[in-house]
């Protein structure tokens, strides 16, 4: 707005709104004291909300105390958009303030104006950085999800830019889709609030990963190979949403299992790498356990599949050729099924 047109806007202002006082008050002085006021104006106001108020445009230290709250109350217009200029020139200002102190029992006399030939009136703002909002992004994420920031892994941060808010109280929302997993491209809204009231947000999004520690071999191992814990060491790697869930975190859950398949050296040991080692093989000799409450039998046997542990397979009994199933124990020993 050019200043002529934002000075009659503004005295429009003036002379509709400030002018239409209601309520004689007597000045919060002596009216009949001959102590001179003296108001000094500011060149460059910055106004806290979209009203100016008319204490804003002065020194305030020049402003004796009782006139301070009447002057604070009186709003000369507004200023609504942030970062938005507007200008009051020096005749507007001394008119008014001559009527208003006269309205409240200061005589004109006693006054002493120090005027600018011009006041420039800017709103205040707050400029909240691209930086501060991916931050509160991150925040977000470490929060809900209960990890440590140096798990999280952000890639190809993409933001709506910068915000410009009003000045006041400022909090924060972050909002997230229903469903959210926080793994993978994570879109969120980040929602600020001024004195409560809703002043801007921005669109975050980026490719998540969290890192984890995962089994790996430590060497390269043949398929069918049973499992040691020399042959596995623990690394931390970036974990994705697909393949989230699917390694092994701990040695020993990974140790005594079979290579379901050639493993290199060095590689994350995922469930579908490994299966149940077979500890019983077709042909091999067993003992046969028959135990029922209070009795409990042995028997030789042969295995007539091969099995893992928990497992039950059939095998046949030496001494009555007989079939039997029985659960696997271990590598010499099956349990009777009955």
């Amino acid at each position: 707005m050019s200043k002529p047109a934002a000075a009659v806007l503004l005295g429009a202002i003036l002379i509709s709104g400030l002018l239409s006082l209601s309520g004689a008050m007597l000045w919060p002085g002596n009216a009949h004291s001959r102590d001179l006021l003296t108001l000094t104006a500011l060149p460059v106001v910055k106004a806290q909300d979209e009203t100016v108020k008319l204490l804003e445009l002065f020194e305030q230290e020049t402003v004796p105390s009782p006139w301070r709250e009447l002057m604070w109350k009186e709003g000369i217009g507004k200023i609504a958009g942030e970062g938005e200029v507007k200008y009051i020139y020096a005749d507007q200002l001394r008119d008014f303030l001559v009527e208003f102190l006269a309205f409240h029992g200061m005589p004109r006399d006693r006054l002493v104006l120090n005027l600018p030939d011009q006041i420039v009136v800017k709103r205040q703002s707050l400029q909240v950085s691209r930086e501060e909002i991916i931050e509160i992004y991150k925040d977000h994420l470490l929060e809900t999800t209960g990890r440590g920031r140096e798990n999280l892994v952000i890639e190809d941060v993409r933001c709506s830019g910068s915000l410009v808010l009003p000045p006041g109280k400022r909090e924060s929302r972050v909002v997230a889709k229903p469903g959210e997993t926080y793994h993978g491209r994570v879109t969120l809204s980040v929602e600020f609030f001024v004195n409560g009231s809703k002043g801007g947000s921005s669109l975050v999004s980026a490719r998540v990963k969290w890192l984890e520690t995962v089994v790996h071999t430590a060497r390269p191992l043949r398929r069918n190979a049973v499992i040691e814990p020399r042959d596995l060491d623990v690394r931390r790697i970036a974990v994705t949403e697909r393949n989230q869930g699917t390694f092994f975190t701990d040695v020993e859950d990974a140790a005594g299992m079979e290579a379901s398949r050639n493993l290199d050296a060095f590689q994350p040991l995922t469930r579908s790498d490994v299966r149940e080692a077979v500890v019983l093989r077709r042909g091999d000799s067993v003992t046969i356990v028959y135990e029922k409450p209070g009795l409990k039998v042995t028997a030789r046997g042969q295995a007539r599949q091969n099995g893992v542990r928990g497992q039950v397979i059939r095998v046949v009994n030496g001494e009555s050729n007989r079939s039997v199933d029985g659960r696997v124990v271990n590598s010499e020993t099956v349990e009777a099924v009955h």
